[in-house]
């Protein structure tokens, strides 16, 4: 193709095909992902405009991906995202280099070369498309037919000489460094030069490098189509990457939102969170010379391992003495209640990473100082002034703690000296080692009629704060008020019914129901009305 003007036409129709295509191979590299949303796009109703067509199907099977190893290095991208790489190259080729000459036709067949290996791939893979998958991909397919429409294009313009090697018309060049169009013969009165022929080597003698076939392009130019190309694959893989970090963002947060919903539907009902209290395996804890407040013939013992500065904690120290404590000492025969510390702060429990409260290991030696100066009952009363005072923690330091001790008669001087002691660090260290390792104390559950052990720690070791143990067994959720009336009543014995001493005609006494055979599990809890 020697005309100029034709062969600009081919350069814009190549620019927009080439533009065409690499947007179709981005829409394709997107559909790679996993779908954020239900809607369909125009790229979905397309992919199934067809009985036999599905770019999904397409996209599962092992074409869909490019891998490459060499050595111990893998490099991989999606057969989409190799067709953006070719258009986007393809695309700078004929924006900063087009149509060359016939003395940089070497540099032409650089781009032709690229653009036939682009075909041959999309020949190969429309081989495999159509005689191997079950269906085709419409976008693939408008891929691979831009592919040979940008080798044609490269064919035609395939750089050729001219004819001529001469120019037909145009004026004659005046003295050297007069202008092509020199007006200082009309100002001296003398008629214009006529046109002439100027022999080609004499205008290019004329030009120098600025002669057409010289000129452009330059071999500088492919390393501007190299750089460009570059960058528009950059970008596109980087709002890809980005793309694709936002949407298992969004994956994680709809998977949390739905077992969010799942665990709420789940201890709506405290059957079911009774159950789980039921099912714990029983461990045991170390109780000489700890404080414990409650009647010392309590029925049940509920240790608590807590951080004075957790909100939750505070919430369920309100919970527990506005009714849990009042409902089992007015029905269930009392409840014996013991604090163990658990600060969320690596100052004085190694096993967290997360400083969340940094103030609660020194919450926790006030505590642990008031029952070394005061005894149990200074223990408890620094224990209740701490959860009340939650919000001051943030702020208080050394001499708070002191001024507040000697609110309860403490003395002092020996309340600091017993904050800073090894006593006072060594026991709030034991209560976190024993939180960490109360899996390994699992003992045999009487209740289970296996007699077997569990030996699960992950599910009886504290993992947050409150940690809730009664009778050895971890409470998973606490608002249930039905759950821990079953809970408090679960150790009595319910009376027998009384026998009818005198029966219908035909009928024989009424006697107490059996017990369950050997093996057969505990009674389960009468059914009863959803606390919700």
């Amino acid at each position: 193709m020697r005309s100029y003007t034709a062969r600009k036409i081919v350069q814009i129709l190549a620019i927009l095909v080439c533009l065409a295509g690499g947007i179709v191979s981005h829409q394709l590299t997107l559909k790679h992902l996993p779908a954020s949303s239900g809607t369909k796009t125009w790229v979905d109703r397309v992919c199934t405009a067809f009985e036999t067509s599905s770019c999904d199907e397409v996209i599962k099977s092992r074409w869909s991906e490019l891998h490459l190893n060499i050595g111990k290095v893998h490099l991989g991208m999606s057969t989409a995202q190799a067709g953006v790489v070719f258009f986007a190259l393809m695309l700078c080729w004929f924006v900063f280099i087009g149509p060359v000459t016939a003395r940089r036709w070497a540099l032409h067949f650089v781009g032709t070369l690229v653009a036939t290996v682009g075909l041959g791939f999309a020949v190969f893979f429309d081989v495999v498309m159509f005689l191997t998958l079950p269906k085709w991909c419409p976008l693939c397919a408008t891929t691979h037919v831009a592919s040979l429409l940008v080798f044609l294009f490269m064919l035609l313009l395939w750089p050729r000489r001219t004819a001529a090697r001469s120019v037909p018309v145009i004026p004659a060049l005046g003295a050297a460094g007069s202008s092509l169009f020199d007006e200082s013969g009309k100002a001296a009165g003398s008629p214009p030069q006529a046109a002439q022929a100027v022999p080609y080597a004499t205008m290019r003698g004329a030009l120098g490098a600025r002669s057409l076939e010289d000129a452009r392009p330059r071999w500088t130019a492919v390393l501007t189509v190299a750089a460009v190309a570059f960058l528009i694959v950059f970008v596109q893989h980087l709002f890809v990457l980005t793309l694709s970090a936002n949407q298992r963002v969004k994956a994680g947060e709809t998977w949390a939102k739905y077992w969010e919903s799942r665990f709420k539907e789940y201890d709506n009902y405290w059957q079911h969170t009774f159950t789980s209290w039921l099912i714990m395996p029983r461990v045991t804890f170390e109780l000489e010379g700890v404080p414990v407040r409650g009647p010392a013939n309590a029925p049940h013992t509920m240790v608590i391992f807590g951080d004075f500065q957790c909100p939750a904690c505070a919430l369920f120290e309100t919970q527990l003495n506005e009714w849990i404590v009042p409902t089992a000492n007015k029905d269930y025969g009392g409840l014996k209640v013991v604090f163990k510390h658990w600060p969320i702060s690596p100052g004085c429990n190694k096993y967290t990473a997360v400083d969340r409260h940094p103030k609660a290991c020194v919450a926790a030696r006030a505590a642990e100082a008031a029952r070394l100066v005061g005894g149990d009952d200074a223990f408890w009363k620094m224990h209740d002034l701490l959860f009340a005072s939650r919000d001051a923690l943030k702020d208080a330091d050394e001499k708070w703690y002191v001024q507040k001790g000697q609110e309860f008669g403490l003395n002092a001087d020996a309340f600091r000296e017993a904050m800073n002691s090894k006593e006072a660090a060594d026991r709030i260290a034991a209560d976190v080692l024993e939180g960490e390792t109360l899996g390994m104390k699992i003992i045999e559950d009487p209740q289970k009629a296996t007699g077997g052990k569990e030996t699960d720690p992950a599910v009886a070791k504290v993992d947050s704060t409150p940690a809730i143990y009664v009778d050895g067994k971890k409470v998973r959720s606490t608002h249930h008020k039905q759950m821990w009336k079953m809970i408090l009543g679960s150790g009595r014995v319910p009376p027998r019914p009384a026998v009818n001493p005198s029966p219908g005609p035909g009928i024989g006494p009424l006697r107490p129901p059996e017990a369950p055979a050997q093996g057969v599990g505990p009674l389960r809890p009468p059914e009863t009305g959803q606390t919700r």
